[in-house]
């Protein structure tokens, strides 16, 4: 049996903690497990075995709902991707309402230089969170009641 060339992993923390998956993904690449083009899927990570390396990680909080039917497709505009890519950085994947992008360079500039920008954008992030659940919550309650009631909203 051939070695696997591909995993599935479940991540070992939550997307909203920047510095834990950025950990996380660098500690993969440096047992030979490259971030995938397909990203993150479902709650899990896909990963294509290469070379170990010293790769970076790091998540850009989306300043703008990230999702597969926006503009972009869920990634970042062209603009902010040719930006990092300009210093070194490039765009990986996308893991809820973050940006993954990744150097093999040391040196290269890093993508958030300002932590109150930084605590911002992520504020931005957990009240879309936030919103998502809660909505969420109000359709478990609303759409078996109108289920109910067969299939019109009949206030009693």
């Amino acid at each position: 049996m051939g070695k696997k060339t591909r995993k599935w992993v479940l991540p070992p923390c939550p997307s909203y903690d920047v510095e834990g998956t950025e950990s996380w993904l660098t500690d993969m690449a440096s047992e030979g497990w490259m971030l995938s083009e397909d990203g993150f899927f479902l709650g899990g990570a896909l990963f294509e075995k290469r070379e170990p390396d010293r790769i970076l990680y790091r998540l850009e909080a989306a300043l703008r709902r990230a999702d597969a039917w926006d503009d972009h497709g869920g990634g970042p505009d062209e603009e902010a991707a040719s930006l990092n890519a300009a210093h070194g950085w490039e765009y990986a994947a996308r893991r809820g309402q973050f940006y993954i992008y990744r150097s093999a360079s040391e040196s290269a500039r890093e993508i958030n230089t300002d932590p109150q920008v930084q605590a911002l954008a992520i504020r931005e992030v957990q009240k879309r969170q936030t919103s998502s659940v809660w909505m969420s919550i109000y359709w478990l309650i609303v759409f078996p009641l109108l289920r109910l009631r067969g299939g019109s909203l009949v206030w009693a």
